[in-house]
Parts: structure tokens; sequence; C-alpha cells
């Protein structure tokens, strides 16, 4: 039998889980915060999806609003979040999506690239975390969920400027989730191997053909579901998600 997860408190395997508050989803224009924004709604959860594209290609719902952030403005970022801050348990949880990619010989690298690259993969989410943890603690109540990367987890050649951006945001997320414990704050990282996105569409290499060679989108959309249902008195702290066969293909030259 197919074990078949569903939310803690409700009676029913039927039933939809809904957030009290609108669930943030960042980089929600395509990838990863796509399909996670595609998942909640269709679970019937109100969804906020940011990015600075998102206007342009919102998802039709009735419980999705768009906010366009540059996430790399950190004053743009206060001015945009401050009026859902001033709303209480307006927002449930946030989820992480939005980053970039960054790659070759560390002296190929370009400092201004390698700048923004860390600006978006780490400092983005350390800022808007800062502005939304004291509201969290305020309700006693918040999920955090980071989409991380095997890059994280073992330095690779070329990678110099991507894995130091997510060693950082992994080391962030455990001393984040320490400190929040307490506070009744779930902080939760996902780190995925190759995924099936338009990621590598501006790389020099990509995840094999074969559907074992990268993860699907909707496995990483259904483990923020399921993390987001867990029982609040049990923290999810890190999960990694790898295609069972890696291979990697050179992308023909544009």
């Amino acid at each position: 039998m197919r074990f078949k997860p569903t939310c803690v408190g409700r009676p029913s395997l039927n039933v939809t889980h809904k957030a009290e508050g609108d669930i943030l989803v960042t980089g929600a224009s395509s990838g990863i915060g796509r399909a996670v924004c595609e998942k909640l709604l269709k679970k019937g959860w109100r969804v906020t999806g940011i990015s600075r594209s998102i206007e342009a290609r919102p998802l039709q719902h009735e419980h999705f609003s768009a906010l366009a952030v540059d996430l790399c403005d950190f004053e743009q970022i206060t001015q945009k979040f401050k009026p859902k801050l001033k709303i209480p348990r307006a927002i449930s949880g946030i989820v992480f999506c939005a980053g970039a990619g960054y790659f070759g010989s560390l002296e190929q690298l370009e400092f201004k690239k390698i700048q923004a690259l860390i600006t978006l993969n780490l400092l983005s989410p350390m800022y808007l975390s800062k502005l939304l943890v004291p509201y969290f603690k305020a309700q006693s109540s918040g999920r955090l969920i980071f989409i991380g990367s095997e890059a994280a987890l073992q330095g690779a050649k070329k990678g110099t400027a991507y894995c130091a951006s997510k060693f950082g945001l992994r080391g962030f997320v455990q001393a984040l989730s320490a400190e929040c414990r307490q506070a009744g704050l779930n902080v939760s990282l996902i780190n995925p191997g190759m995924v099936d996105t338009p990621f590598f569409d501006a790389l020099d290499f990509k995840p094999g053909t074969s559907p074992s060679n990268h993860i699907p989108l909707s496995s990483i959309a259904d483990s923020v579901y399921n993390i987001l249902c867990t029982d609040s008195n049990t923290v999810i702290e890190e999960l990694n998600l790898m295609p069972r066969n890696r291979v990697v293909k050179l992308n023909k030259p544009r």
C-alpha cells in the first residue's frame, strides 16, 4: 500500500490543508519556485510569489498574489515587505527558491559576478530572514524552508563561487534553526542534486537525458509540501535529494 502524506491535525486524507497566512515563495517566476507555488495552490494554500519578473508571468489563481522585488536590492526588499509585516499572521512561512549559478575556474570568474552570486544565493535570504524572524517570533510560529544544493555538501571543480554561496547558506540555516527553535519557528534546508530546470540553459553542462539523471521539479515541490505539513513539534532540519544515476553532459555551444 502506498503511503500518502497528509497534514497533521486533519481528520481525513481527502481534506486539504490551508495555511493561516500566505506562504511566500521567492524565485516564483520559473523553475523550483514556480513548481512550489503550483503545488501549494493545488493544495488550497494562499501563495505570494516573489521575483523581479513575476508580474510578467503570474499564476492565474484566486489564491495567488505577485510581489515584484529585486532580491539583490535590500532597500527595495524592506519597502515591499513593510505592509505585510504590519498585519499579524498574514504570513505563515517562506520558501527560499531564488538562486543563480556561476561556474568556472576561479581565475576565470569575474568579481562582479561572484559578488552578485553571493548576494542572491546567500545575503538575500539572510536579509529577508532577518526581517521575518522577529515577525514569526511575535506569533510563536513560522516555517522557513531554504532550497540549498548538493554543492553545499561537497566542493566541486569549477564551483568555487557557487559552492561558497551554498556552503554559507547551509551554515546560516543550521545556526538559524538553533537560534529559533525555542521560539516556535521551524527552519529546514533541502539540498537537491541536479534538477530538470532552465537553470542549466545558460551553463556549459547539464544533467543527462535519462529520467534517472535528474530530479523532477515535482519531487522538490512535494518535499516542500511535506515539510510544511509536518507537525510543528517535529523539525526536519535537512533533506538531501539526489538522482539515482548522476550523469553530466556538456551543453552544445550557442
